[in-house]
């Protein structure tokens, strides 16, 4: 059964037409969205060889949406062809004393480089080891770095005059001796060098201020609670309130999480949201903006019965 007005049939042919006339050039496909850039990773089995030493290059091309394209014909490019030539199929043949920079092209794409190196002496300095690879640190805090020189085969070598050096020694300085000191919150990357020979970098990340305080239960309740809490300012200088493994509260309705800057929930306290768990580790994003010195208390509060469990003092 039809209902409503008929379409007269001038309408019906207009319509078509204008159908028509949307179909050409402009009809596409539906375009996936664009998830990043392709790009190409190449890997080896060694990064430093001896003269007459042949080391194979793998490449593998990824697509925008991670999938792998093993069709792809690799252009591969040594940076000094006096000391190692590589080719078509990655394979490098070490030839003289020194650095070469290998990398894979393909599509208009670039792969990471790799550097290797060359020595005509197997003692002779070809692997820069650095560790830790990385450490977190709070603000002044120290820690150590340390360079060990190794052959290309692997092995210790005696030690050796090392510089060490941070991509940006605002955040985090580097001493002679390997000594990293946190100074403002961000990331850097310390490396060090042996013989002209380079490391790879330890990352490095230094967190903001650090505030902690051991919960207590509310004077005159019957509720518990106990364990470790701690306000942080990350790299990125957002600020989180933690607790540790070894949180622990009674339970109840609505039971929320407050920072205050008394041991009471006012109405200037800050809402943090629901209490995620009773028990272990859990944490809560507080923003960029608090102001540490006056919101020192961390409370669990039962909402509905404005009832305070416990709190905890940050120091």
């Amino acid at each position: 059964m039809r209902s409503g007005r008929p379409i007269h049939r001038t309408a019906i042919l207009f319509y078509c037409l204008l159908g028509i006339g949307c179909i050409g050039t402009d009809l596409v496909g539906e375009i996936p969205e664009d998830d990043g850039p392709s790009r190409i990773a190449i890997s080896s089995s060694a990064s430093a060889a001896e003269i007459g030493q042949v080391i194979q290059y793998q490449a593998i091309f990824y697509h925008f949406d991670g999938s792998i394209d093993q069709s792809v014909v690799f252009e591969w490019v040594s940076s000094n062809s006096d000391v190692a030539t590589v080719d078509a199929s990655g394979s490098v043949s070490a030839l003289s004393a020194g650095q070469a920079v290998i990398t894979a092209h393909a599509s208009g794409v670039d792969s990471n480089p790799l550097t290797l190196i060359v020595v005509a002496d197997v003692n002779q300095v070809a692997i820069v080891q650095l560790t830790p690879e990385e450490i977190v640190l709070t603000l002044f805090e120290t820690a150590q770095v340390t360079a060990t020189p190794l052959n290309v085969r692997g092995v210790s070598l005696p030690a050796s005059p090392v510089v060490y050096t941070s991509e940006n020694a605002s955040v985090a300085s580097v001493s002679s001796d390997g000594l990293v000191t946190a100074l403002t919150p961000g990331t850097t990357s310390i490396m060090a060098s042996i013989d002209g020979v380079s490391s790879a970098a330890t990352q490095i990340r230094v967190l903001g201020q650090e505030f902690r305080g051991s919960f207590r239960p509310r004077a005159g309740t019957v509720y518990t609670v106990s364990g470790t809490a701690v306000l942080q300012e990350q790299d990125t200088g957002s600020i989180v309130l933690m607790f540790q493994d070894d949180f622990l509260s009674s339970s109840g309705p609505g039971l929320h999480v407050f920072l205050s800057a008394s041991d009471g929930v006012t109405a200037s306290s800050i809402d943090l949201g629901d209490l995620q768990s009773t028990t272990g580790s859990q944490s809560y994003v507080v923003g960029n903006n608090l102001d540490t010195d006056r919101y020192r208390w961390v409370i669990i509060h039962c909402v509905p019965f404005n009832v305070t469990f416990g709190s905890a003092r940050l120091n």
